[in-house]
């Protein structure tokens, strides 16, 4: 059995060969993966009524419809467990073994943030592998980001999941950050277009912009919403790294920068960039 955690989940070493997890940073929410021989030859409905019969679940907790995952018939259940948290667990009966997959996430985290999570991470299920590994960072390319969407009057993109929206008193300045993450962001801003007249002007002026410890880097220009984007990067401070893409927009300056504040590692970097750029569109 195979899964893809979100973007910069964090592998739960494990000795464990049936048992594998990840959980994002500074929290205790998790997504598992179990495989279990299924020595008795239950069926699908006995292995998830006896699930539900756990004595971790409160007497909230049910057993919902069942689903279709990779082809698979699967029981659902949900509910609050009796420390507070909440668990859903998905599972199946595949060659004489019982398969689960369990998300639970901690008390404060909004059912909205918890279905994005068990959605994405869904879709990416495969009980053909013989493994129950997780797979690595940048193994597979990313697929658009599918948080919420946070906005300016020129443009908006989708954050990944389980990143939170910032509030600025400027309407022309909007961000996000993951949760419980100081410093790591993604900022989406407009400034006036000044002397700047086109690309290559915007490309020099922002590798020479300030804040930058040495000047940047000009990377290939990137096409965003079919507009063609300079691409720039480098450190602003030891452990913190920026990418920033630049776009002229009806007289204006665009700016979508991605800072990483906590020594992410650049297949982490990468992954974040490329999930949210898809997302990107501009007002108009």
């Amino acid at each position: 059995m195979r899964l893809r955690a979100p973007i910069t989940w964090s592998q739960v070493p494990d000795k464990l060969s049936f048992r594998q997890a990840a959980f994002p940073p500074f929290h205790e929410s998790y997504v598992s993966v179990f495989r279990f021989p299924n020595l008795s030859g239950a069926t699908l409905d006995v292995l998830g009524d006896a699930s539900l019969k756990n004595k971790d679940w409160t007497p909230r907790a049910q057993r919902l419809e069942d689903q279709v995952i990779d082809d698979q018939p699967v029981y659902h259940l949900a509910g609050p467990r009796r420390d507070g948290a909440h668990r859903e667990t998905f599972g199946t009966v595949l060659d004489d073994a019982e398969l689960q997959v369990t998300f639970e996430f901690t008390e404060d985290e909004p059912p909205a943030y918890r279905d994005d999570v068990i959605a994405s991470v869904l879709e990416t299920v495969d009980f053909g592998e013989a493994s129950v590994e997780l797979p690595e960072p940048g193994s597979v390319a990313p697929a658009p980001a599918r948080g919420p969407v946070i906005k300016i009057p020129a443009a908006r993109l989708r954050i990944p999941v389980y990143w939170e929206a910032t509030d600025f008193p400027l309407p022309t300045l909007t961000g996000a950050f993951p949760r419980g993450v100081l410093g790591t962001s993604i900022s989406l801003a407009t400034t006036p277009q000044g002397d700047v007249a086109d690309l290559e002007e915007l490309g020099d002026a922002s590798v020479t912009a300030k804040g930058w410890r040495s000047r940047a880097t000009r990377l290939d220009d990137v096409v965003i919403d079919d507009q063609p984007t300079v691409h720039v990067a480098g450190d602003v401070a030891p452990g913190t790294y920026v990418e920033r893409f630049a776009l002229l927009v009806d007289g204006e300056r665009l700016d979508v920068t991605f800072t990483f504040a906590n020594d992410e590692k650049p297949a982490y970097r990468d992954e974040i960039v490329a999930s949210v750029l898809p997302t990107i569109r501009l007002a108009g």
